[in-house]
């Protein structure tokens, strides 16, 4: 089983991190109960924010995380959703982030990153492509 982190950002595009969380945490085994197949579980998903805090997505909508991105111990994949349009405004806003990024890098060079529209904004801070 595979461990993903899914980011969630100040002024995320919500359904940019739900969306790739519920698609993640239901691979294989929504359609398999839907067909009477034994669920297999492929994706272990953690939510994590800055602080662990919930944050205030674009719009009136606030999502709360599982934990601070401190508190991540294990992951194969970090999710980086879409937040907001001003790629420096977005980055500084969540400035923590990118050493984060960096950190995981160095710790795990085998580690991928998928990100949605801005969230390539923290990838290219932080080296990662």
């Amino acid at each position: 089983m595979k461990d993903v982190t899914v980011l969630f950002l100040d002024q995320t595009f919500s359904s940019t991190a739900i969306g790739p969380m519920e698609v993640f945490r239901h691979s294989g085994t929504l359609w398999n109960n839907f067909t009477g197949h034994k669920p297999v579980c492929h994706f272990r998903v953690t939510t994590a924010s800055v602080d662990g805090r919930a944050v205030h997505c674009d719009g009136p909508i606030d999502i709360q995380p599982a934990v601070a991105l401190k508190d991540v111990r294990k992951t194969d994949l970090i999710f980086i959703p879409s937040t907001g349009l001003g790629i420096d405004d977005v980055v500084e806003r969540n400035a923590p982030v990118v050493p984060w990024l960096k950190r995981w890098h160095r710790y795990r060079r085998s580690l991928a990153f998928r990100r949605n529209s801005t969230g390539v904004c923290f990838c290219r801070k932080s080296r990662r492509f």
